[in-house]
């Protein structure tokens, strides 16, 4: 490889990994952004669904973070949406009431997960951190 070429490779960052997220509970939102970024994560807050869908047409993220019960429509609607315009897009629900069917009803509008509210940012951390695009991190 020529020196030029190395020497830029070099200087190029990495990019950092991109989350939308669109949650009724400042609390957990602001938990959730503070510990991502402190990562290295970019963290764009929506406040709607049609906000959400929006910003990450714009910025194109690594993951969405959704509640399935957003103020102007559905999580669950918001994400079949989203993965009809973007159908690689990963999107993790989150419910104040993970049972079976709504599980089901996550995978059959394309959610790649549905976690609890109930559990600590953390695990919501672990759940957007256990993605491919981490992996190259």
């Amino acid at each position: 490889m020529e020196p030029q070429a190395e020497a830029a490779l070099m200087e190029s960052p990495i990019p950092s990994p991109r989350l939308v997220v669109a949650h009724p509970s400042r609390p957990f939102l602001a938990q959730l952004c503070r510990r991502l970024a402190s990562m290295g994560w970019q963290v764009h807050v929506a406040d709607s669904g049609t906000h959400l869908r929006q910003l990450a047409h714009r910025f194109a993220p690594s993951i969405v973070v959704l509640d399935a019960d957003l103020a102007d429509e559905s999580g669950w609607l918001t994400c079949a949406k989203l993965r009809r315009e973007r159908p690689r897009q990963r999107v993790i629900l989150v419910s104040v009431d993970p049972t079976a069917e709504r599980r089901r009803l996550a995978s059959f509008v394309g959610g790649d997960g549905l976690v609890s509210q109930s559990e600590e940012v953390l695990a919501m951390i672990d759940a957007v951190c256990d993605t491919p695009e981490m992996a190259q991190v």
